[in-house]
């Protein structure tokens, strides 16, 4: 399906599970959002509330120790004594995702801080034209990057620069190869 990509509700989108501190960069960024007048459609899926396993309830007594005051909200939150218009119990179905992606001028994508490589949102995002706001540090050293529509972010206190979707986009050529019908071509040749 078709979306109109030239009428942006949003300068920001993200939506994605609770994981590998999502929940503390989604708070921050809504708050930071706020602050700077800005439209976001940010969306945590998470089923609240839930019983702790063993090493959330050592991790959250490690917290509690160290006063580490995000992961003592997250815990809390986790725990159902909390709730946050941002997060929803319920998954979105793809065309959803879709649409309100195509309706926002960037992409939020927070990485796994262990993994390698690139998220699917990263490849998706860039697919459809859109500026991506990356926790991946390592994304600088990948082929395709190019500071003027991928920009990183600090996990810890993570602040968006929205002067940058102002920029003009001059050409994503470094991306246009990793597009399947160009994938394609290179096996055939």
């Amino acid at each position: 399906m078709k979306y109109d990509k030239t009428k942006n509700k949003y300068d920001l989108c993200s939506i994605g599970t609770s994981h590998h501190g999502r929940f503390g960069i989604f708070k921050k960024v809504i708050a930071d959002a706020k602050i700077k007048n800005r439209s976001c459609y940010i969306k945590l899926i998470a089923r609240i509330p839930q019983k702790l396993t063993l090493k959330q309830q050592f991790d959250f007594f490690v917290a509690q120790v160290f006063q580490d005051l995000d992961k003592i909200e997250y815990y809390d939150f986790i725990k159902g004594k909390q709730k946050y218009d941002f997060v929803d119990a319920l998954p979105y179905e793809m065309e959803d995702i879709a649409r309100i992606t195509a309706e926002a001028k960037a992409v939020l994508d927070t990485d796994n801080p262990f993994q390698c490589g690139t998220t699917p949102r990263l490849i998706w995002a860039l697919a459809q034209n859109k500026h991506v706001y990356t926790t991946n540090q390592q994304i600088s050293k990948l082929p395709f990057y190019n500071k003027e529509y991928i920009h990183i972010i600090n996990r810890e206190k993570p602040i968006i620069d929205y002067s940058l979707l102002d920029k003009q986009i001059n050409s994503r050529d470094s991306v246009i190869y990793l597009r399947i019908d160009n994938w394609l071509k290179f096996f055939l040749e």
